[in-house]
């Protein structure tokens, strides 16, 4: 995940900084927003009856089902993995507003929310339960290191990425070797003190990323335009539906075919099945958009 949302901000912001108008910069800004609410929007209402279900929507009045939404749609996710998309286009926003006013002011808000992230997950058992922190995480309306917070740091990152220019393959290579190295060492400790809430942000990580991310700008590929837009295609449908995909078929197994178990062979199943179905999807779709009463069909990517 860290990996999506760094690439998403350095293709932002090397756009964004190669425009040299502040109208041509604004126009950037508009075309990012729309495009990611547009996203958004779509699978929210293609998933709308499954997300109903699955977040039990309906258990309760009107009033209090349009709050619970609203709150999932700023803070969470409403249809599930949804909190990516709104964790990513608020991370940049915010990090763009803020490195506006100060781009070391903009650093040190996104170290300290991803320490927070830390102190959620890989660190979560050095924080006491009647500690300060500990009771302002519980009043997060969501779960605190899938929301924009750590979004605002990854976004950084990326920005931090598309202001670099030159560098050397050789020590990309080296520092990322050795970083995961680390990470393999930082990861052992945690587990090893007990120190470990549920799996997730760590400080290694963060080289990790970088580096392998700088080793992939190096990559030359020959992957034509076509094809490459079909991989795009797919990633995404895959993103946005392959988890509420997965739930309902569980669901459907567990309910229908309950004899099926959930042993190895049956995550495979669904897996595999997750895939296939994804995939046929993105190839229809690539179909049918060509037809005018489903060209809404290319805001799915």
């Amino acid at each position: 995940m860290p990996l999506f949302f760094i690439i998403s901000s350095f293709l932002f912001f090397s756009k964004y900084n190669a425009q040299s108008q502040a109208l041509e910069k604004r126009q950037r800004i508009l075309v990012f927003v729309k495009r990611n609410l547009q996203l958004y929007f779509c699978w929210f209402v293609l998933l709308f009856p499954a997300t109903v279900y699955i977040r039990g929507y309906y258990q309760q009045s009107i009033g209090v089902s349009i709050v619970r939404v609203l709150r999932d749609f700023l803070f969470g996710s409403t249809f599930l993995s949804s909190w990516f998309l709104m964790a990513n286009l608020l991370g940049i926003t915010i990090i763009l507003g803020l490195s506006k006013v100060n781009n070391h002011l903009a650093g040190i808000i996104a170290v300290f929310l991803y320490i927070l992230c830390m102190l959620k997950t890989c660190y979560g058992n050095l924080l006491p339960t009647e500690s300060l922190l500990y009771r302002a995480f519980e009043l997060y309306p969501a779960t605190f290191y899938q929301s924009f917070p750590i979004g605002v740091f990854w976004a950084y990152v990326g920005k931090r990425i598309a202001e670099i220019k030159e560098y050397r393959q050789n020590i990309t290579i080296l520092g990322l070797g050795i970083s995961i190295l680390l990470l393999v060492i930082e990861w052992n400790t945690i587990e090893k003190r007990g120190l470990l809430l549920v799996p997730g942000y760590c400080f290694m990580m963060v080289p990790v990323c970088i580096f392998l991310v700088l080793l992939i700008k190096k990559i030359q590929t020959n992957i034509d335009r076509k094809h490459s837009m079909f991989l795009r295609h797919l990633s995404t449908i895959i993103y946005c539906l392959s988890t509420t995909v997965g739930y309902m078929l569980e669901h459907f197994i567990e309910k229908v075919v309950p004899q099926f178990g959930d042993g190895l062979i049956h995550y495979q199943f669904v897996f595999w099945a997750t895939v296939l179905i994804c995939i046929v999807i993105t190839i229809m779709v690539d179909f049918i958009k060509k037809f005018r009463l489903f060209k809404w069909m290319k805001y799915m990517y």
